[in-house]
């Protein structure tokens, strides 16, 4: 499900896109775990991309969108 920004679907996963884990992400947003869990579930924090069971990763273009809104 791509991230939406003010009604627009954000381009994610392009040759130049990376995917980031928690750690970056939330260097990068200055958010907790839970927070972004919460924002995910309301649509206004970009939701995480399932790499291998058990874990996830974020489109840095998906937060950089985020972060410039």
């Amino acid at each position: 499900m791509p991230f939406r920004l003010n009604g627009a679907a954000v381009e994610s996963g392009g040759p130049e896109d990376r995917l980031l884990p928690w750690d970056r992400v939330q260097d990068m947003a200055g958010i907790s775990r839970t927070t972004a869990w919460r924002m995910q579930r309301s649509g206004a924090f970009p939701t995480p991309v399932v790499v291998s069971p058990g874990r996830v990763a974020w489109w840095e273009s998906e937060l950089t969108a985020w972060k410039g809104a």
